[in-house]
């Protein structure tokens, strides 16, 4: 990350960055505020690569039912709210 991205106003992150995210967002060990901190950045990124990220959430099953459900709702209200641009990672 060079000095003028900190100085850009365009805050998308990095693939790297990204993939990080994902990572964190994927962990059945970590505690549910980290994976919702994680989600949140990929939503906030609002990228196609932040909504397939997005998507992973639902190949696991996090320990607490409910808090896993809530997750997934959470996920899936943010995948629509991002509107078109997560049709194509939807339809991946």
């Amino acid at each position: 990350m060079g000095l003028f991205d900190f100085l850009s106003k365009d805050k998308k992150l990095s693939p790297r960055a990204i993939a990080k995210q994902t990572k964190a967002a994927i962990n059945i060990y970590a505690q549910p505020d980290v994976r919702q901190q994680a989600l949140q950045k990929l939503f906030e990124d609002g990228t196609a690569d932040a909504a397939r990220g997005l998507l992973r959430r639902f190949t696991i099953n996090a320990s607490g039912g409910i808090a896993d459900e809530e997750e997934k709702q959470w996920v899936e209200e943010c995948l629509v709210e991002m509107g078109e641009v997560s049709i194509e990672p939807i339809q991946e």
